[in-house]
């Protein structure tokens, strides 16, 4: 039990440091967008309005489309893109750190051992 618990801490931990670094990230990349490359953020604003649009115009019924335009625009999602953006990032990042640590510890090397030979009938 106290395996599973562990085992299940450090995954939540990983899960939260990796989500809180990706929202970090992306608001980096927005600033990085907006004083580095603004006529890529002005495309990438335009994307995502045409998303907003195509996306509020589907023909829900109201009780639904109302929703989709109160928590929906253009903002909305840009950060999402970006966010995705960063976790793919963070991901690479990650494995490659990961297998740089591992290939400097490899495992042990398994030992076939001695076989004890059956005794004499």
């Amino acid at each position: 039990m106290g395996r599973l618990f562990g085992q299940l801490t450090g995954r939540s931990l990983r899960l939260s440091i990796t989500l809180f670094l990706a929202f970090i990230l992306s608001y980096i990349f927005l600033g990085v967008l907006a004083f580095q490359f603004p006529e890529t953020l002005r495309v990438m604003l335009r994307w995502a309005a045409d998303a907003e649009r195509f996306l509020t115009s589907t023909g829900l019924p109201a009780r639904y489309n109302n929703f989709i335009e109160i928590y929906l625009n253009k903002a909305t999602i840009l950060l999402v893109f970006l966010t995705v953006i960063a976790r793919i990032v963070i991901a690479v990042l990650a494995t490659v750190a990961s297998e740089s640590i591992r290939s400097l510890n490899p495992p042990p090397a398994k030992h076939a051992g001695v076989r004890k030979m059956a005794p004499a009938r």
